[in-house]
Protein backbone atom coordinates (compact mmCIF):
# COMPACT_ATOMS: atom_id res chain seq x y z
CA UNK A 1 0.00 0.00 0.00
CA UNK A 2 1.33 3.38 -1.22
CA UNK A 3 0.75 6.68 0.76
CA UNK A 4 -0.04 9.14 -1.37
CA UNK A 5 2.44 12.11 -1.31
CA UNK A 6 2.07 15.84 0.24
CA UNK A 7 3.84 18.30 -1.85
CA UNK A 8 3.88 21.77 0.51
CA UNK A 9 1.53 24.43 0.13
CA UNK A 10 2.38 27.38 -2.32
CA UNK A 11 3.04 29.66 0.63
CA UNK A 12 4.89 28.15 3.64
CA UNK A 13 2.58 27.51 6.48
CA UNK A 14 3.30 29.61 9.98
CA UNK A 15 3.02 26.72 11.96
CA UNK A 16 1.72 23.58 10.79
CA UNK A 17 2.52 20.86 13.97
CA UNK A 18 -0.07 19.58 15.37
CA UNK A 19 -0.99 16.67 17.61
CA UNK A 20 -2.45 13.39 15.58
CA UNK A 21 -4.92 11.46 16.93
CA UNK A 22 -3.58 8.42 18.90
CA UNK A 23 -3.35 5.35 17.22
CA UNK A 24 -4.30 6.89 13.22
CA UNK A 25 -1.47 8.39 11.68
CA UNK A 26 -3.48 10.53 9.33
CA UNK A 27 -1.64 10.69 5.68
CA UNK A 28 -1.80 11.25 2.19
CA UNK A 29 0.19 12.16 -1.03
CA UNK A 30 -1.09 16.08 -1.35
CA UNK A 31 0.07 19.08 -4.18
CA UNK A 32 -0.34 22.61 -3.63
CA UNK A 33 -2.88 25.25 -5.23
CA UNK A 34 -5.02 27.85 -4.77
CA UNK A 35 -6.78 25.72 -2.28
CA UNK A 36 -5.29 24.12 0.71
CA UNK A 37 -3.11 21.16 0.09
CA UNK A 38 -4.93 18.70 -1.75
CA UNK A 39 -4.75 14.66 -1.83
CA UNK A 40 -3.92 13.87 -5.26
CA UNK A 41 -5.75 10.83 -6.67
CA UNK A 42 -5.18 11.62 -10.32
CA UNK A 43 -3.68 9.67 -12.92
CA UNK A 44 -1.62 12.32 -13.19
CA UNK A 45 -0.18 12.23 -9.95
CA UNK A 46 0.65 8.35 -10.45
CA UNK A 47 -2.81 7.40 -8.35
CA UNK A 48 -2.20 3.43 -7.79
CA UNK A 49 -4.92 0.76 -5.88
CA UNK A 50 -4.53 1.23 -2.08
CA UNK A 51 -3.54 5.16 -2.26
CA UNK A 52 -5.42 6.80 0.35
CA UNK A 53 -6.16 9.73 2.67
CA UNK A 54 -6.82 9.10 6.72
CA UNK A 55 -7.61 12.23 8.90
CA UNK A 56 -10.38 14.05 10.90
CA UNK A 57 -13.19 15.17 8.55
CA UNK A 58 -14.04 19.03 8.94
CA UNK A 59 -16.85 19.05 6.12
CA UNK A 60 -17.66 19.19 2.66
CA UNK A 61 -18.32 22.08 0.45
CA UNK A 62 -19.33 23.19 -2.77
CA UNK A 63 -17.14 25.32 -5.40
CA UNK A 64 -17.08 26.20 -9.04
CA UNK A 65 -14.13 24.77 -11.05
CA UNK A 66 -12.90 25.40 -14.90
CA UNK A 67 -17.23 26.19 -14.70
CA UNK A 68 -18.21 22.66 -13.41
CA UNK A 69 -19.57 22.65 -10.09
CA UNK A 70 -16.91 20.28 -7.70
CA UNK A 71 -17.83 19.48 -3.97
CA UNK A 72 -14.69 19.54 -1.88
CA UNK A 73 -14.18 17.46 1.35
CA UNK A 74 -11.78 18.68 4.01
CA UNK A 75 -9.68 16.74 6.03
CA UNK A 76 -7.60 17.88 9.43
CA UNK A 77 -4.38 16.90 10.75
CA UNK A 78 -3.14 14.84 7.39
CA UNK A 79 0.73 13.94 7.63
CA UNK A 80 3.06 13.23 4.93
CA UNK A 81 4.87 10.09 5.67
CA UNK A 82 7.43 11.11 3.73
CA UNK A 83 8.55 14.48 4.97
CA UNK A 84 6.73 14.06 8.41
CA UNK A 85 4.69 17.43 7.99
CA UNK A 86 1.44 17.42 9.18
CA UNK A 87 -1.18 20.06 7.06
CA UNK A 88 -3.45 21.36 9.19
CA UNK A 89 -6.05 21.17 6.52
CA UNK A 90 -5.79 18.69 3.11
CA UNK A 91 -9.14 18.76 0.36
CA UNK A 92 -9.86 16.11 -1.53
CA UNK A 93 -11.57 16.89 -4.70
CA UNK A 94 -15.14 14.29 -5.27
CA UNK A 95 -16.10 12.75 -8.02
CA UNK A 96 -19.63 11.11 -8.53
CA UNK A 97 -18.82 7.93 -7.06
CA UNK A 98 -17.31 9.83 -3.95
CA UNK A 99 -20.07 11.82 -3.42
CA UNK A 100 -21.94 8.46 -3.03
CA UNK A 101 -19.79 7.48 -0.17
CA UNK A 102 -19.24 10.58 1.63
CA UNK A 103 -22.66 10.91 2.92
CA UNK A 104 -23.64 11.38 6.60
CA UNK A 105 -25.75 8.34 5.58
CA UNK A 106 -22.91 6.26 5.26
CA UNK A 107 -21.10 7.67 8.84
CA UNK A 108 -19.29 10.81 7.22
CA UNK A 109 -19.81 13.31 9.07
CA UNK A 110 -18.00 16.50 10.98
CA UNK A 111 -15.67 16.06 13.74
CA UNK A 112 -15.18 11.57 12.86
CA UNK A 113 -11.94 10.00 11.25
CA UNK A 114 -12.59 9.40 7.40
CA UNK A 115 -10.59 7.24 5.28
CA UNK A 116 -10.93 7.20 1.88
CA UNK A 117 -8.73 4.38 -0.02
CA UNK A 118 -8.73 4.31 -4.10
CA UNK A 119 -9.42 0.89 -5.32
CA UNK A 120 -9.04 0.65 -9.09
CA UNK A 121 -11.40 1.66 -11.56
CA UNK A 122 -14.59 0.74 -12.62
CA UNK A 123 -16.94 0.54 -16.12
CA UNK A 124 -19.56 3.30 -17.14
CA UNK A 125 -22.82 2.15 -17.98
CA UNK A 126 -22.40 4.90 -20.67
CA UNK A 127 -18.94 3.35 -21.94
CA UNK A 128 -17.14 6.26 -21.48
CA UNK A 129 -13.76 6.41 -19.82
CA UNK A 130 -13.52 3.70 -16.41
CA UNK A 131 -14.49 5.72 -12.87
CA UNK A 132 -12.23 5.64 -10.09
CA UNK A 133 -13.66 3.96 -7.61
CA UNK A 134 -13.24 3.93 -3.75
CA UNK A 135 -13.68 2.35 -0.14
CA UNK A 136 -14.72 5.20 2.25
CA UNK A 137 -14.57 4.23 6.34
CA UNK A 138 -15.64 6.41 9.19
CA UNK A 139 -15.57 5.81 12.70
CA UNK A 140 -14.71 8.06 16.29
CA UNK A 141 -16.74 10.55 17.28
Amino acid sequence: MKQVTIKPPKQAPRDISTKLPPGVPPSARVISGDFAPTADFTDKGGVQPDDYIVGKFVGARDTVIDGRETRVYDFENVKDEQTGVVHKMVSVFGSTILNRYMTPQNGVVPGRMVSITYIGTVKTKRGLNPAKDYVVAAWGS
